[in-house]
């Protein structure tokens, strides 16, 4: 009555040591990592946020508060040292200082 029917993709046997996309992370037997379009997409999001910022339309808080959301996110399937780099190369992106 529901009318559900599961995905072709995500649904069937796969061999263990094959890949797996599970709550933005890509899985297997060994390891979990972040695709790079979830970095690049944070990236944009990112840009438009210091926007917002520099614009007043976003509170200092605020952006705290989503980068801190998404920091813990990434930080379950990346490792210290490419969360670090990655931070670097993101805030090198527009990096005027608001009010000057």
């Amino acid at each position: 009555g529901l009318r559900l029917r599961l995905a072709r993709r995500k649904c069937g046997v796969h061999a263990a040591s094959s890949p797996v996309r599970v709550l933005g992370y890509v899985c297997t037997s060994t390891s979990r990592r972040l695709p790079g379009r979830s970095k690049a997409r944070f990236e944009r999001r990112f840009r438009r946020y210091r926007l917002a910022y520099q614009r007043d339309a976003l509170s200092f808080d605020a952006l705290g508060q989503r980068v801190a959301s998404w920091s813990g996110h990434a930080r379950f399937g990346m490792s210290p040292t490419a969360l670090d780099r990655f931070y670097r190369r993101t805030t090198r992106l527009g990096s005027s200082n608001k009010g000057q």
